[in-house]
C-alpha cells in the first residue's frame, strides 16, 4: 500500500457518525457523516430504523445489538454492513454502543473500517446475487445508467475436484483470481457465484467484456491445460425494463439467474429483463398447472438433507423437502415455495401432502425429521388433527416443524403451538421473523430451535465478522434450551467457524446433496 493510500484509509476510519436509536432500532437523532456513509443527512435519517440501512448479513448484528439496547448493557464491538441509500454501495463498519444516562436512547459509535471489503461472497447463491443486482439496478436508475448481465460459465468445476487433478490450495487461488477478474468488470461489485463454476456481474449496457473472457480463459488453461473440465463461455442479458414494475424486476431476475444455475447457458434464451419475465410468466402457469397435477395424483415425495452438530458434524436429524418428480426434471422445494408463495390454499395443500408422506412412512421409524410448514397451515383444523392424531402412535420418530409467515399470524394465536409441543412436536422458527432475539422473546415464544437465513453460512468473510454475535445469541438461547441451525453451509471454513457455537446445528450443500431416500442410522430423539 502506498502513503497516499495509507492516509487515505485514515482518513476515512476518522469520518465515524453517531446514531441514537430505541429498542425497535428506530433512529431518534442522529450526527456526524450520515450524509456521506447512509446518503442521507442527520435530519433526514431520524425517523427511519437502522434496519432499513444494513445489508442482510448485519441481521443478527442488528438483533445482539437490540438486545444490548433493551438490557441497557455496553455493546461490545461488531461490525455491521451499512448500505448507502443514495448509491447503494456497502461498507463495513466497526461499532461500539452504550445506553444514555439522561434519556432512553441507545447511543451507536460506527466508524468506517477501510480493511472491510464487502466481496461478492454473501451473493454466492441464487437468492443473494438476485438481490445484489436488484439493489444495484435501483441505486443505477437515479443516474441514468443502463447495466447488462452477464453469465460466465467456466465448465465442469466440480470434475477437478473428483479427480483430485488439483489440490485444494490451488483450486482456492484460481477462483479468488477469477472472481478478481470479475470484480475488476463489474459495476459496484456486483459479481456472484451461484453454483461452483457459474458466475453472474453486473457491468455497464454495451461493456467490452473481451479482455475479462480473455483473462478467464488464460486462467483456465493454467489450471486445466487440456481442457478435460474447463471450458470458458458466457452470455449477456440487458438490464432494460420498460414497464415492469418492481415486484416484476425482482422476478424477472429470479427466474434469469435460476435458469442459469439449474441448466447452465443453453437456458439463457432471452437477451433482455422484459423477455425473461415473459419467460418467467410462462413457466410459472405451467410449473404451476405441473404441481396441481401432482397434488391431485398424490405423487410429491420427500428428498432428506443432513443436518449436523456443530461441535463434531455427527448428524442430528434429516430435513424434509418436497419435491415433484418428472421425467426430464423435477419440481424442487425451492421452486414448489416460491410457487405457492402467495397462494395459501395451495400451500396448505402441499403441508398437507408432504406432512401425509411423513407420518405414514415406515421407513422414518427412529428417525428425527423436520419439515417446512407455513404457519398460517398450522391453523388448519385438519393437519392439526392429523399431528395430534399421529402423536399417539410416533413412537421413537420425531418431527420438527419449520414454520414460516411468523409476521403474519397475531402472537397470541402462535401460543397454541404449545399444543403440539406437548404432544411431542419440536417447533423451529426463522430468525428474520423473530427479531431481535431476547431473553423476553425466548420466553414469550414456543420455539426450540431458531434458524439462520442461508446467507450467512454462505459468506465465510461476513462470517467471520458475525461469530462474536452469533456465538452471543447461540449462548442466550442455550439458557432457554432453544437451539440455533445455521443453514447454507458451502465451505468447510465455514464449518470449522462455527464450531465454538455451543448447540448450534449446520446444514448445506457443503453436508451433501438431498437424497431420494432416509437410508442412514438412525439419529438420536
Amino acid at each position: 500500500m502506498s502513503s497516499s493510500d495509507a492516509t487515505n484509509d485514515e482518513d476515512e476510519a476518522d469520518r465515524t457518525f453517531q446514531l441514537y436509536i430505541d429498542e425497535g432500532g428506530e433512529i431518534g437523532r442522529a450526527r456526524g457523516a450520515c450524509a456521506e456513509w447512509l446518503g442521507l443527512g442527520a435530519d433526514s435519517t431520524t425517523g427511519r430504523n437502522l434496519a432499513g440501512f444494513l445489508a442482510e448479513e448485519s441481521h443478527f448484528a442488528l438483533s445482539d445489538i437490540l438486545c444490548s439496547a433493551i438490557m441497557r448493557e455496553t455493546l461490545k464491538r461488531t461490525v455491521l454492513w451499512v448500505r448507502n441509500k443514495e448509491t447503494g454501495t456497502i461498507r463495513g463498519f466497526d461499532v461500539t454502543g452504550g445506553p444514555q444516562s439522561f434519556n432512553d436512547f441507545y447511543r451507536l459509535v460506527l466508524q468506517p473500517n477501510p480493511k472491510l471489503a464487502h466481496g461478492p461472497g454473501a451473493r454466492n447463491s441464487r437468492a443473494g446475487f438476485v438481490k445484489a443486482v436488484s439493489n444495484t439496478l435501483r441505486a443505477a436508475e437515479a443516474s441514468r445508467r443502463d447495466l447488462g448481465m452477464t453469465f460466465v460459465d467456466l465448465g465442469d468445476v466440480s470434475r477437478l475436484n473428483a479427480a483430485k487433478a488439483v489440490d485444494e490450495d490451488a483450486m482456492r487461488a484460481f477462483t479468488d483470481r477469477v472472481e478478481d477478474h470479475l470484480r475488476r468488470h463489474s459495476v459496484d461489485d456486483t459479481v456472484g457465484r451461484v453454483r461452483p463454476g457459474r458466475y453472474g456481474l453486473v457491468h455497464e449496457q454495451g461493456a467490452d467484456l473481451d479482455g475479462l473472457h480473455g483473462a478467464i480463459e488464460g486462467e483456465a488453461r493454467d489450471l486445466d491445460p487440456r481442457g478435460d473440465a474447463l471450458s470458458v463461455r458466457s452470455s449477456t442479458v440487458a438490464l432494460s425494463h420498460d414497464g415492469l414494475d418492481e415486484a416484476e424486476i425482482d422476478s424477472a431476475l429470479d427466474h434469469a439467474v435460476g435458469e442459469f444455475e439449474e441448466a447452465g447457458l443453453d437456458a439463457i434464451i432471452f437477451d433482455t429483463l422484459d423477455a425473461s419475465q415473459a419467460a418467467y410468466i410462462e413457466r410459472s402457469r405451467s410449473r404451476l398447472e405441473t404441481l396441481r397435477q401432482a397434488l391431485e395424483g398424490d405423487t410429491i415425495v420427500c428428498a432428506y438433507r443432513r443436518v449436523v452438530h456443530a461441535e463434531d458434524l455427527e448428524q442430528a436429524h434429516l430435513h424434509a423437502e418436497p419435491r415433484v418428480v418428472l421425467a426430464e426434471d423435477e419440481l424442487g422445494a425451492a421452486e414448489i415455495l416460491r410457487l405457492t408463495a402467495e397462494d395459501q390454499d395451495l400451500r396448505r395443500a402441499v403441508d398437507h401432502a408432504a406432512c401425509r408422506k411423513l407420518l405414514t412412512d415406515p421407513a422414518l421409524e427412529g428417525l428425527t425429521i423436520a419439515l417446512d410448514v407455513a404457519i398460517r397451515s398450522m391453523l388448519d383444523r385438519d393437519l392439526i388433527g392429523m399431528l395430534l392424531d399421529y402423536s399417539r402412535k410416533m413412537g421413537r420418530r420425531k418431527l420438527i416443524l419449520r414454520l414460516s409467515g411468523l409476521a403474519e399470524v397475531e402472537i397470541e394465536r402462535v401460543g397454541a403451538l404449545e399444543t403440539l409441543r406437548r404432544a411431542g412436536f419440536q417447533v423451529a422458527l426463522h430468525g428474520n421473523e423473530i427479531g431481535a432475539v431476547t431473553e423476553s422473546r425466548l420466553d414469550q415464544l414456543p420455539v426450540d430451535y431458531i434458524l439462520l437465513d442461508p446467507s450467512y453460512g454462505a459468506d465465510v468473510e461476513t462470517l467471520r465478522h458475525s461469530v462474536p454475535s452469533l456465538n452471543a445469541m447461540a449462548n442466550r438461547c442455550l439458557k432457554h434450551r432453544v437451539g440455533v441451525i445455521v443453514e447454507g453451509i458451502v465451505e468447510g471454513e465455514a464449518a470449522r467457524l462455527l464450531t465454538r457455537m455451543r448447540g448450534a446445528l449446520l446444514s448445506g450443500p457443503y453436508f451433501g446433496a438431498a437424497r431420494d431416500h432416509a437410508d442412514t442410522d438412525a439419529t438420536p430423539p
